[in-house]
């Protein structure tokens, strides 16, 4: 009973780890294109503020609650107009931030819609290291998904379906 049991076991760990996977891999994919679809309909320019409105950049609080606590988070909030050249044209337009403060004058790297170069956001440089993210891991799930898949008989595959398995019934939030 006992091999038979445990062949079992990992088989059932082995189908939830399978069908995980594909889930992970759906998540992935669709995170990775719009990242990439977003990535191709911006582009990234560097403008400089002509003007802080509404009384300079104004400091301000917010609450964030997590599991087990709460915090207190300072910000900038920031109404701007700034300057930027699109094909050699000149624009100007108006742009909220809540990222840092900004002086007059100074340069800030922008991204503009290339439909419509009056749609601006403030360039966000984790954007480009989430695809990398997405990505390796997008990678990583799929070689496991195909050790599962077509090596589950070997005794290295199956030392890690038992550990996954058991990092799942003991994780660290049970104790």
């Amino acid at each position: 009973m006992g091999k038979d049991f445990l062949k079992s076991s990992l088989e059932l760990c082995n189908t939830w780890g399978k069908i995980s996977s594909v889930l992970f891999i759906i998540i992935l994919t669709i995170g990775l294109v719009y990242l990439l679809i977003d990535g191709q309909r911006y582009k990234q320019i560097t403008g400089v503020v002509k003007e802080v409105k509404k009384d300079g950049c104004v400091t301000k609080e917010r609450v964030i609650n997590t599991a087990r606590r709460s915090r207190v988070e300072l910000y900038s909030d920031c109404y701007l107009t700034v300057e930027y050249n699109v094909d050699g044209k000149k624009i100007v337009h108006d742009l909220h931030t809540e990222d840092v403060e900004h002086k007059s004058g100074e340069s800030i790297k922008l991204e503009y819609n290339l439909n419509n170069p009056k749609i601006i956001r403030v360039y966000n440089e984790m954007y480009y290291y989430l695809k990398w993210i997405c990505l390796i891991f997008l990678i990583l799930v799929s070689i496991t998904l195909y050790l599962r898949i077509y090596h589950s008989d070997n005794k290295y595959v199956e030392s890690f379906i038992a550990i996954s398995c058991l990092d799942s019934i003991f994780s660290r939030s049970y104790y």
